[in-house]
């Protein structure tokens, strides 16, 4: 025997308080003690012996049949009580549409369950026979009284959605948001002045964070020592990833391109690299010094397309659009990864080559100038690095 949950909160909904309390006591009470004894006899309980199972333990009620609006063996259970109630609430008798009645049975079929389900779940079920609040609408344009209390990173996190909904871009922070403890002040138009930021094409945005996401997990996850985690970030990702970009750089797919790159940008600025000083691929210097040198090279030409074809200045953004603030967050990672290749790995180079990035800088940029500039970045690297999370957490 099968009925819907709106059937049973319609029947409960419109009963009086004694009647609701004898439904759920029928459904959820004495019923289950009746099906457990007759468990323990070896008695089968298919639909037919539930119904008789309530039957004789209310002694011929069935208030079952009452709350799904189903016809009792009884004449007298079947009168004008206002019990009978179909799932809009209405009596079946004044019901003339037949057809219209079974198509809405159809459109509800995913919400049907058998009798043995309705038992055999009773605290469940239970939850859901509740009286309506009061002013309460069940429509759409009802407003739930009890909303969670907004906070400012709630209410930061839905500007954002609000930012990228109106711009079709993806926000990265670059830097700390300080958001303020007033969160009407917290708007979309806020988001765009508070903090650095990056406002790239979705497809580019959305992947960079996969891939960067995808890195940081690996470490964190790593139950092995540093130097084989840093194998496993230059085999699995930077090696195989900067090839990826070459290749997408030789086809002119700028956007494909520009989220490999910006994926792992995302992760080198997020790791404070880790990565880079603790490995072996060194070893092999050539194989070494020759991914700075291609992930450089790489970086050069797609700048060296327009912003158009980038999406670097997307509508409803900074005005004049992000180039300028993807070309500082590069220029500052160079300098520090230089830094730290000097200290860490010229000794270990060949010949007269050595492991730099050159984006920005050449050879003839005396690392002394480095040195000085590194000293200046140092200051705001951890606010940095917590950024690329604040939406994540």
């Amino acid at each position: 025997m099968e009925c819907t949950m709106q059937a049973i909160q319609a029947a409960y909904d419109n009963a009086s308080e004694d009647t609701q309390s004898e439904i759920v006591g029928a459904v959820f009470g004495d019923v289950i003690d009746a099906m457990t004894a007759a468990q323990a006899r070896g008695a089968p309980l298919g639909p037919e012996a539930i119904r008789d199972l309530i039957r004789s333990t209310f002694g011929g009620i069935d208030p079952m049949g009452a709350m799904m609006g189903m016809e009792g063996d009884d004449e007298e259970d079947s009168d004008d009580s206002g019990e009978w109630l179909t799932d809009d609430g209405e009596d079946p008798e004044e019901d003339e549409e037949d057809e219209e009645d079974d198509e809405k049975e159809d459109d509800e079929e995913e919400d049907e369950v058998d009798e043995e389900e309705v038992l055999a779940t009773g605290p469940k079920r239970r939850r859901m026979l509740r009286r309506p609040q009061t002013g309460v609408s069940s429509g759409s344009g009802g407003q739930n009284p009890v909303s969670e209390e907004a906070t400012p990173q709630s209410t930061f996190k839905a500007a954002v959605k609000q930012l990228e909904h109106d711009t079709g871009g993806c926000y990265l922070p670059l830097a700390r948001v300080e958001l303020p403890s007033d969160v009407k002040e917290i708007t979309a138009s806020w988001v765009l002045a508070s903090a650095k930021h990056l406002l790239v094409p979705r497809m580019v945005g959305n992947v960079a964070v996969k891939l960067s996401g995808q890195i940081k997990q690996t470490t964190i996850n790593w139950m092995g020592g540093g130097t084989s985690l840093g194998n496993t970030v230059w085999n699995q990702y930077m090696l195989p990833h900067v090839s990826q970009s070459r290749k997408f750089l030789s086809q002119q797919k700028w956007h494909e391109a520009f989220r490999h790159l910006l994926g792992m940008h995302l992760f080198a600025v997020w790791s404070g690299g880790d990565w880079i000083q603790d490995q072996e691929v060194y070893c092999d210097y050539p194989i070494f010094s020759g991914w700075f040198m291609h992930y450089g090279d790489a970086w050069r030409q797609l700048l060296g397309q327009s912003d158009e074809d980038l999406g670097l200045a997307l509508e409803g953004g900074i005005p004049g659009g992000y180039r300028e603030t993807l070309k500082e967050s590069l220029a500052r990672w160079e300098r520090q990864t230089n830094g730290l290749l000097r200290d860490t790995f010229d000794e270990f180079r060949e010949d007269e080559s050595k492991a730099r990035v050159r984006i920005f800088t050449s050879e003839e940029n005396s690392d002394d100038d480095d040195e000085e500039e590194e000293e200046e970045d140092e200051e705001s690297d951890d606010d940095r690095n917590e950024a690329m999370c604040v939406l994540k957490q």
